[in-house]
């Protein structure tokens, strides 16, 4: 993949004139785990029923030595038990568990420190037009990946990683940036299926910090030479997608770029590309 789309709302253009673009704190992906507060459901202690213990019982009494059975009755090592009944409980709740390894609460503070810029293989998806691009109005950018320095392992002298969002069957974290860069099977989104790929950065290595509404955002250089194309949302009025492909042609920066703008094809519906007069 040479090529992945970056939406952003009607500030784009401002972000593409100062030559930077921002990265946004995990709490702000959709992803209920990265959420402070999130509630989790946790196994509890199991609780058997009276006819339970009472089997579990008689079969580890059957399973004591011959010369033990002799000497005690079932019904007396049954009462002898009754007293212990929530440990022995606990016990059988281990024993279970450790059959099956099941996985922690992911805790969102862990991840407090990165920043991540969500990329798409799909710029006509109108889910993502719509939550990130001002509903049309903003605008998608096409960057080319060998020029942006996507895989490269670090910046500013801290990680850096690049990866596509996986579907996967079996939920196995083995580290906090896998909480970043998969989802359960049974939980897939509009951005999964729109071919989501992020890039993660240290906040420590954002080369600027502003504040847009009342939040700190992290903010890292775009190279202008990874921007190949620039496509208009399709609720941009004439005049503005005009301005917008003037000022590109006359920056020394954005001169190689094309710009565009996403229209609606009325047989189909689906958003094409357009030239601009």
């Amino acid at each position: 993949m040479s090529a992945v789309y970056l939406f952003l709302a009607s500030e784009g253009l401002v972000f593409l004139k100062k030559g930077f673009i921002p990265f946004y704190n995990t709490e702000q992906l959709p992803e209920p785990w990265l959420k402070l507060g999130s509630a989790y459901r946790l196994a509890t202690a199991q609780v058997l029923s009276d006819q339970d213990f009472y089997n579990y019982l008689k079969q580890q009494y059957e399973n004591l030595p011959a010369h033990v059975t002799a000497m005690v009755s079932f019904d007396y090592f049954f009462q002898q038990s009754q007293p212990n009944r929530s440990q022995i409980e606990h016990s059988i709740s281990c024993q279970n568990s450790s059959a099956v390894e099941q996985a922690l609460p992911m805790l969102a503070e862990r991840l407090r420190d990165f920043r991540v810029l969500s990329l798409f293989e799909d710029w006509q998806n109108l889910s993502l037009w719509h939550s990130m691009a001002a509903a049309g109005q903003g605008m998608v950018v096409e960057l080319n990946v060998p020029s942006f320095g996507f895989h490269h392992t670090d910046y500013n002298d801290h990680v850096q990683r690049y990866s596509a969002v996986n579907l996967v069957d079996s939920w196995l974290p083995d580290n906090d940036l896998y909480y970043l860069f998969n989802r359960p099977q049974s939980l897939s989104m509009d951005t999964t299926k729109a071919g989501e790929r992020r890039l993660v950065r240290h906040v420590g290595a954002a080369d600027r910090k502003v504040v847009l509404q009342d939040q700190e955002v992290a903010m890292y250089r775009l190279p202008p030479k990874a921007v190949a194309r620039v496509i208009l949302g399709f609720r941009c009025n004439a005049d503005y997608c005009k301005s917008v492909k003037q000022y590109l042609s006359q920056d020394i920066n954005y001169r190689h770029v094309e710009c565009v703008q996403a229209q609606l094809n009325p047989s189909t519906l689906q958003l094409e590309q357009a030239c601009i007069d």
